[in-house]
């Protein structure tokens, strides 16, 4: 609703017509706020899950509205607590500073209390971040029977090549919060821990290099999380 109030003011301060900008982005802010204030009332836990480059972010951006859910996106989130802005970039080596282990376990934690905290009022979360070992994604899956909620994991995944070329341009634009490149791409692809039986029962494959139907999409999280 803050959203909403500032992109209307921004409409009468700028003399833009019913179909301006930010006009439309009042329209879509209220249409996610009315959504989510008839969210279901069992939420769903929704995990993405792939490395660097394999279009997590897009495709989640893409799912909100047609959900809808709350996101959190664990870049932001770990530099938030590492007092870095979000237009701040700190590239390290895998395993090193803001993105040693003990930074990324404060960062999981953090998701799993924001998670917890938007599961409690009923909400669907989806949660932005690799989710690459399982222990990270056992403390979610945990945290979903815990509320009673559904969760779900969305695999994402893009050819090799399309990996690098995405992260070398991701870093040249410099316009992402995330700060891996090559090396955390390459460290990411060794030390992966593999989906399990039980999880990838209720996962759903995304090729990112493939045209997404947010709205398909949408319907088949709702499937599986309600199941």
């Amino acid at each position: 609703m803050v959203r909403v109030k500032v992109a209307s003011i921004l409409v009468e301060q700028l003399h833009e017509g019913a179909d301006g900008e930010h006009a439309f982005d009042a329209r879509r802010y209220l249409a996610l706020a009315e959504a989510l204030s008839d969210a279901p009332g069992r939420p769903g836990l929704v995990l993405m899950h792939g490395v660097s480059g394999t279009g997590k972010t897009w495709v989640s951006e893409r799912l909100l509205a047609s959900l809808p859910a709350v996101r959190l996106r664990s870049d932001r989130e770990r530099k938030r607590l590492f007092g870095v802005t979000a237009d701040e970039h700190r590239p390290s080596a895998p395993s090193a500073g803001i993105y040693s282990a003990g930074a990324s376990e404060k960062t999981y934690e953090t998701l799993v209390r924001h998670s917890a905290t938007g599961l409690r009022a009923g909400f669907h979360m989806l949660v932005d971040a690799t989710f690459l070992r399982r222990a990270q994604r056992l403390r979610f899956e945990r945290l979903a029977d815990e509320f009673g909620a559904g969760w779900v994991i969305l695999d994402c995944s893009a050819p090799e090549a399309t990996l690098r070329a995405r992260v070398r341009q991701r870093l040249e634009d410099g316009a992402d919060l995330s700060d891996a490149g090559l090396e955390v791409l390459d460290y990411q692809l060794s030390n992966t821990d593999a989906l399990l039986a039980d999880e990838r029962s209720r996962t759903i494959p995304v090729r990112s290099d493939q045209p997404v139907d947010p709205e398909r999409l949408a319907q088949a999280v709702r499937d599986l999380a309600s199941g």
